[in-house]
């Protein structure tokens, strides 16, 4: 009996380590992916505490700080890790690892750590928005979608082809449009609740707008961004491993629904405001609760 104890207790430790080797390799994960840097974050974190509390920003922004720095990483991997664990094994993690510790996808990954951002504020992308925008009000009421597609200009043919063989490969295109499909449900629910007919077919006539024109705009900023063709090639050799699919499937179950994503991380912000800077955290609870209303509609 005693020598069946210790071999369960040793199996429990053996779990226990097992556990934690993988926890710390996601963290390294996370880290030298980029998905933890401090900067992007800052930049993201920083207008929500400014619109949130106005007048104050001396004060939020070392909230921010001091969040970031004690307790920010610990909840990003509290939302990561489910879904690693499900897709991705801990020699996966430790090979990606080994790729993005690589001096050269570290120097593309340098160049191309802005694009998200630059995409977002580059005059092809807002065109774009409002394009959409257009595009799906014209079809909510019932009329054909506008033959405006996007032609990014000076992106030779070979670069073309090269950033369209990364963006299938790398599963781009499945993430992106996941991101726009989840907002796409939201407001076919709406247009259904508005008693406007043929929604969901409406909602794929946008959809299908926004595949044939979202990777011509990706296309003109990440040629913009000094990503050259060589780095995509090399950018889609690293996204075919077997390692890499499996990570991308993980990210595509986090980020499938951003709005929940974003309810989470958001909800873990305010339990450490409750229990750190409790007179702040009232306007967050006010924010979560705005979002779990957005999701339930």
């Amino acid at each position: 009996m005693k020598k069946l104890l210790s071999i369960l207790a040793l199996c429990a430790l053996c779990v226990c380590a097992n556990a934690d080797a993988y926890h710390d390799a996601l963290v390294r994960y996370l880290q030298v992916d980029n998905t933890m840097d401090r900067e992007q974050y800052e930049k993201k974190i920083k207008p929500i505490f400014t619109r949130l509390y106005p007048g104050s920003e001396d004060k939020t922004y070392a909230i921010m700080e001091e969040y970031m720095t004690s307790q920010m990483m610990n909840d990003m991997v509290d939302i990561f890790e489910p879904a690693f664990r499900k897709h991705v094994s801990e020699a996966d993690l430790n090979d990606l690892i080994a790729i993005y510790s690589d001096p050269r996808y570290k120097e593309i990954n340098r160049r191309s750590s802005n694009i998200s951002e630059n995409l977002a504020t580059s005059e092809e992308y807002i065109n774009f928005a409002k394009r959409f925008q257009t595009a799906a009000i014209t079809i909510s009421n019932g009329q054909e979608v506008p033959e405006d597609n996007y032609q990014p200009a000076d992106v030779p043919g070979d670069y073309a082809q090269a950033f369209m063989q990364y963006y299938k490969d790398s599963k781009l295109d499945e993430t992106m449009m996941a991101l726009f499909r989840s907002i796409g449900n939201m407001l076919a629910e709406s247009m259904r609740k508005e008693g406007k007919p043929d929604a969901d077919k409406k909602i794929e006539a946008i959809m299908n707008y926004a595949a044939d024109n979202l990777p011509l705009i990706m296309m003109s900023v990440y040629h913009k961004a000094a990503i050259t063709k060589d780095d995509l090639q090399y950018m889609t050799a690293v996204s075919t491993k077997p390692s890499s699919i499996r990570s991308i499937e993980a990210l595509q179950e986090i980020l499938v629904n951003p709005v929940q994503f974003a309810a989470d991380m958001l909800k873990k912000l305010t339990n450490w405001m409750d229990a750190h800077h409790p007179d702040y955290a009232g306007q967050l609870h006010k924010t979560v609760d705005e979002l779990e209303k957005m999701q339930q509609q």
